[in-house]
């Protein structure tokens, strides 16, 4: 990105020049939006509180990022990685909502359900899964 003193935007942003593309930015930016928007319908319905006005802007950003990733895959793919906290923060807040026991576990199990699948489909259908998988270390 920095090169001879200045900053490389085309290398990333500018559609035209870009030299990087990131097949599955889309996929990575629905996984931050979807816990986002769900945050957001569930606080403007006053279900849930937002205690921090910081994760309200985190989640609009996730939004509009949404919108913006398939002009430059890889740049907003990039800034996308300081979203993920997101995810962990709205998923963590469904549990104030006043449901049952046995809804809040169909809950419980739909989202590892969703982060499963999402694993699965990556590593069984992505381009670059041979370069993971196998993955030898200590334990395996």
């Amino acid at each position: 990105i920095f090169q001879g003193g200045g900053w490389k935007f085309n290398v990333y942003f500018n559609p035209e020049t870009a030299r990087y593309h990131s097949v599955g930015s889309v996929w990575r930016t629905i996984m931050s939006a979807l816990p986002a928007s769900v945050l957001l319908l569930l606080h403007h319905r006053r279900v849930v509180t937002i205690n921090n006005s910081v994760w309200y802007f985190l989640a609009w950003i996730c939004i509009v990022s949404l919108l913006v990733t398939p002009v430059a895959t890889t740049g907003f793919d990039r800034l996308n990685i300081y979203l993920v906290p997101i995810q962990l923060y709205a998923w963590a807040r469904l549990t104030e909502i006043p449901i049952t026991w046995l809804s809040k576990q169909v809950l419980t199990i739909s989202v590892i359900a969703l982060y499963g699948s999402y694993l699965f489909l990556w590593l069984n259908f992505s381009s670059h899964a041979i370069c993971w998988v196998p993955y030898s270390n200590i334990f395996f």
